[in-house]
């Protein structure tokens, strides 16, 4: 049966317009922005306003969510720069896991933001094969509380590691708290995604097998490919560098859907100082179709983005990952972004080997958001 799409409001940008359409995605209300893009307000370059539609069954419980962020926040047009506000952080005490905090606390603490650290423990007797007799329960929900202080404990620590790195006096605006939860990392960090519906997830990686419920590159696929929000993947290897002056490489496919990804993009990243880098990797000499494709996205860049500081750049390099990490040390990147839209050249970067390699290579933060 097909659905009528509704339109049930029309904000004056688009900060506003991606801010409303994540919140619908977290609950799990499909939403669908129309911009204006007619001959007119392409020459008198300005916006008539986003249409933020969803469909006609959803409208109730659409509306039910712009009442409640309306509450919250204010007159949603009147937020320019509202992301990041809610940031989710797993944390298993590593060196990288500081790290992934680190940048929690300093978006958060530029956007008054609020950090929830969450660690997930293990059951160690959920393999045991022994007659679940009364003796065996009392023994199992004593070991699980014991294993429970030890995390509080560790959590302890890691909070004093972490006042090291970033002077508790500096932290004025951010909030941070944590939580923990028994059970499997992946699934409890996209049940808590559902959850607590964060605008960011900062997952460090660490490369420990041995470890129980640490993030490998493995998991961390699982995870982009059932989340809705932005993750921000650090790789072991990384050293915080602050979120001023940004150095962002976007790499892009030139499917249509990179347009819409690059207006989320530059949404999301509206609230700090950042000069992107819009890259495409080709393996070809002189592919017209590419400079076609990049052409086009010149001048819709200069017609609709004038504002932005945005470098375009077509490379040639016979191996994808190869021409990122390249043009990465040759323009010194802080942060590698891309959409992950299946059926492209980009979404390969997504593959358990491709993403295993990216992380191990490169000391970068990547960034992954759906357009």
């Amino acid at each position: 049966m097909s659905s009528t799409l509704i339109n049930i409001i029309t904000l004056g940008n688009s900060q506003a317009a991606y801010f409303l359409k994540s919140h619908l995605d977290s609950c799990s209300i499909e939403s669908f922005l129309a911009f204006d893009e007619s001959n007119t307000s392409r020459k008198m370059k300005r916006t008539a306003g986003v249409k933020v539609k969803v469909k006609d069954c959803d409208v109730e419980k659409a509306v039910g969510v712009i009442l409640e962020l309306t509450g919250k926040y204010g007159k949603l047009d009147d937020q320019k720069a509202i992301h990041f506000r809610k940031i989710l952080v797993p944390v298993d005490f590593s060196d990288v896991a500081v790290t992934a905090s680190q940048y929690a606390i300093s978006l958060a603490e530029n956007l008054h933001g609020e950090i929830r650290l969450f660690h997930v423990y293990d059951d160690p007797l959920k393999e045991q094969r022994i007659k679940q007799t009364s003796t065996f329960e009392k023994y199992h929900d004593e070991e699980l509380q014991l294993i429970e202080e030890r995390c509080k404990e560790n959590i302890f620590t890691f909070t004093s590691k972490l006042k090291e790195k970033v002077k508790p006096e500096t932290v004025t605006r951010a909030r941070i708290h944590y939580s923990m939860a028994l059970g499997s990392l992946d699934s409890e960090i996209i049940q808590m995604s559902s959850q607590y519906r964060p605008e960011l997830i900062i997952l460090g990686t660490s490369r420990e097998p041995d470890k129980i419920n640490q993030l490998s590159e493995m998991l961390c696929l699982k995870i982009a490919q059932n989340v809705t929000v932005p993750l921000l993947v650090i790789p072991q290897k990384a050293e915080f560098q602050g979120v001023e002056n940004i150095n962002l490489l976007y790499a892009t496919d030139f499917l249509d859907s990179d347009f819409t990804s690059l207006r989320t993009l530059l949404a999301l990243m509206a609230p700090f100082k950042v000069k992107y880098f819009c890259i495409h990797v080709e393996n070809e000499d002189d592919n017209i179709l590419k400079v076609q494709k990049m052409r086009e996205l010149q001048e819709v860049i200069e017609q609709d983005y004038s504002n932005y500081s945005i470098d375009l750049r077509l490379i040639k390099n016979e191996d994808m990952i190869n021409g990122i990490m390249d043009f990465v040390k040759e323009e010194n990147i802080h942060i590698i972004s891309f959409t992950n839209p299946r059926r492209s050249m980009i979404y390969r970067l997504l593959s358990p080997n491709n993403l295993k390699r990216m992380i191990q290579q490169t000391a970068i933060p990547m960034f992954i958001f759906r357009s």
